[in-house]
């Protein structure tokens, strides 16, 4: 078959945006967050080059998921989706958090560290108590902000509207009276994103269909945002002393860069969906866990393990931590909160 011929099938055949083509991803976007925060530890030239640039747009596209999920879920299922919405979305993930968040306090405290320079330390400084756990609070004010949203709102469009105003006001908060790392906001608009693209999905679908250059423009968004973006970010979360608009300026060019980032994941997917990698499955249903579980992890083995080989250390990394997270998944998907 010719390179021609599979992207005019491609094109005529896109596919869906739904859990089997997502959950891959999920697990590629795990795999990718944890050798993100290794990277530190490695230094394979071109891998410490790359690897430290893709947190923010990983998360990025994890929170696209999740704004599209809402919109689906609310669109199919009416007000009677937010019946219940907090004890089915964070008896997911609240479980896991809190029970590591307290050994990890509990770990601190052994250690020296007072649970009041523990607390002062996450309020000023957005230090939280499990390593590289901030992504939970944000998923927790992004879905506590849909829900009153979409009270208020009710319809579909209006509920969008509110939602996205609340994001706005609570970065330009962030941004301009604490100084907690750009990471925490800059990505929070993706999610008001795969609300929209959730809202015009028919209408996306046979724009790409009708447009298949969008292809190749997606390719070369996704390279363009790597490697201008990240820079910007670390900008932005040491411009503290900026004046307000110079701070609200540099926080909307990164914000308009991860939306085109995570726009040009999407096209990407649906066009050529992803590979449906059964490892890449596997690890797809237990991701949030993974997400959870490997701080601790990788803080535990930096510890024990210095001055050990690196290529050791990273694998030791990545088996210990896919362990304890399939583990609590199946443990936990089997107690009824």
């Amino acid at each position: 078959m010719s390179i021609t011929t599979f992207f005019k099938e491609q094109i005529h055949t896109l596919k869906p945006f739904d859990r089997a083509t997502t959950d891959p991803l999920r697990g590629l976007l795990a795999l990718l967050i944890v050798a993100h925060h290794l990277s530190p530890h490695i230094q394979i030239p071109i891998l410490g080059t790359f690897l430290p640039r893709i947190g923010e747009h990983i998360v990025a596209i994890f929170f696209l998921l999740s704004g599209y999920g809402l919109f689906v879920s609310f669109k199919h299922k009416g007000a009677s989706y937010l019946n219940g919405f907090f004890k089915k979305r964070f008896s997911k993930i609240l479980p896991l958090f809190i029970l590591l968040t307290i050994i990890e306090i509990i770990a601190a405290w052994l250690g020296g560290r007072t649970l009041t320079h523990q607390a002062v330390s996450f309020a000023t400084n957005g230090d939280t108590p499990l390593p590289f756990s901030w992504f939970i609070y944000a998923i927790i004010y992004a879905y506590i902000a849909f829900y009153f949203s979409a009270l208020i709102g009710k319809t579909l469009m209006r509920t969008g509207m509110i939602f996205l105003a609340i994001n706005v006001a609570y970065m330009a908060f962030i941004c301009c009276y604490c100084k907690w790392g750009g990471y925490w906001y800059v990505t929070l608009p993706a999610i008001n994103l795969g609300y929209y693209i959730g809202f015009y999905d028919d209408k996306i679908t046979g724009w790409l269909q009708k447009y298949p250059v969008m292809f190749l423009v997606g390719s070369i968004g996704l390279i363009i945002c790597l490697f201008c973006i990240t820079p910007s970010i670390s900008y932005l979360s040491k411009a503290a002393s900026l004046p307000f608009i110079y701070k609200m300026l540099t926080l909307m060019f990164i914000c308009v860069g991860i939306m085109f980032q995570v726009t040009c994941v999407y096209i990407l997917i649906r066009l050529l969906g992803m590979l449906k990698w059964k490892p890449l499955m596997w690890v797809g249903a237990f991701s949030m866990e993974l997400y959870l579980v490997h701080g601790m992890v990788l803080t535990r083995l930096s510890d024990i393990m210095q001055g050990y080989n690196e290529i050791l250390f990273v694998c030791a990394t990545y088996a210990i931590s896919i362990f304890l997270a399939y583990m609590t998944h199946k443990i936990f998907s089997r107690i009824k909160f």
